[in-house]
């Protein structure tokens, strides 16, 4: 198996769909999904099941844990984290070939506008800015990971419940090429929503100072 989707859920049953649907319409036929479920109560597990992915459960609390346990359970060669609001184009298999170390990738919403998506164009632009500069930061929602590099790292730092994707990806470049790759991954602006723009910008960057300053993360970002 080359490649592994592995993608935590908590109550996704709204966007889990589309995340399945684009995996399986890739032009690239060797992959494999496994659904970490914390134990959803709206249909989320059915989901997974009816789109051929396996189903694995986790009762611990954070992302960081249930990507650990379906990157420890999976077959592939390339680990590709994503969660469940992620859409992907059909060539992003075929596009990204063989990863050695790991990479993010230039991500955008799916569901806003231009205006919205000004946001992640300012910070992809600043990711390659700072990765030029050996300061490796991710922008979320999805990367990937040469499955010899998850284990020699160890994983996702189990206690950190944000900015464990940071963390990894300083691991990651402290023994392999850690980079920016050009292909296009899409993403729910739900959060943006919820929040609101200052205050969606405001959390991030408190979660990113609180890891950069102490190594921790902010617990409660997620419920």
């Amino acid at each position: 198996m080359k490649y592994s989707f592995i993608i935590p859920t908590k109550n996704e049953a709204r966007y889990l769909k589309g995340c399945i649907d684009s995996i399986r319409a890739q032009s690239v036929s060797d992959w494999e999904m496994v659904v970490v479920d914390s134990y959803s109560t709206d249909g989320t597990e059915d989901i997974a099941r009816e789109g051929g992915a396996k189903v694995l459960y986790e009762k611990r609390k954070g992302p960081g844990i249930a990507r650990n346990t379906g990157a420890w359970k999976s077959r592939g060669n390339t680990l590709i984290f994503a969660d469940a609001d992620v859409r992907f184009t059909e060539d992003f298999l075929e596009k990204l070939g063989d990863v050695k170390g790991g990479c993010i990738f230039d991500v955008r919403f799916w569901d806003a506008g231009a205006l919205h998506n000004l946001i992640f164009d300012a910070w992809n632009v600043s990711i390659r800015i700072l990765m030029r500069l050996g300061i490796y930061v991710t922008n979320g929602s999805c990367m990937a990971l040469e499955k010899s590099v998850f284990k020699k790292v160890r994983g996702f730092r189990p206690d950190l419940l944000t900015n464990e994707d940071h963390d990894m990806a300083i691991k990651t470049s402290r023994i392999a090429p850690f980079v920016f790759a050009p292909l296009r991954v899409y993403t729910s602006a739900r959060r943006l929503r919820s929040a609101g723009v200052a205050n969606y910008i405001r959390m991030h960057y408190q979660n990113t100072r609180n890891y950069a300053l102490r190594g921790e993360s902010n617990n409660d970002y997620w419920e």
